[in-house]
């Protein structure tokens, strides 16, 4: 993290982009899904990550779904 804050210093000074006006850093080496906090801290990070990205991939196939039928829903024709 302090080499990332360094080399951001001189990024900001030389007006190189993008110059953050927040970071997030955490304390987690793996990532906030194998933390202090959870019970994935003996999992596998490669494991872990696919349970992460197949919830993603889940979840964006139901929201398109959701819109979908939403949109068939205001374009039906009025009887």
């Amino acid at each position: 993290m302090y080499e990332y804050l360094e080399q951001l210093a001189n990024d900001v000074i030389n007006k190189k982009k993008p110059a953050y006006q927040l970071i997030d850093c955490l304390n987690c080496e793996k990532g906030c899904n194998c933390g202090a906090g959870t019970v994935n801290q003996e999992m596998p990070l490669d494991e872990l990550e696919g349970y992460v990205e197949e919830r993603m991939k889940n979840r964006v196939a139901a929201w398109m779904l959701l819109r979908l039928t939403s949109i068939r829903w205001f374009r039906s024709p009025k009887k």
